[in-house]
């Protein structure tokens, strides 16, 4: 993700796999049950499986605000 200077290649594009129909609340569900939803063509257990024990909720919300302000998903 640009905005973040990210070059890490683990997971997919953030910024071309949110969608328009993503939103703040389905992005935070993500960031807390990762392998809720699984891009295609990546495996599960990729991305962190601890985020809903290690984030608070008011990082949860923040990463997810920024995620929305940062692609093509939408408040």
């Amino acid at each position: 993700m640009a905005a973040a200077g990210a070059t890490g290649k683990v997971g997919p594009n953030l910024e071309e796999s949110l969608a328009p129909d993503d939103n703040t609340a389905g992005i935070e569900e993500m960031i807390l049950h990762p392998n809720s939803e699984v891009v295609e063509g990546y495996s599960s257990n990729v991305m962190p499986q601890t985020s809903a024990h290690t984030l608070s909720g008011e990082e949860v919300s923040a990463l997810a605000e920024f995620l929305v302000a940062n692609s093509t998903a939408k408040p």
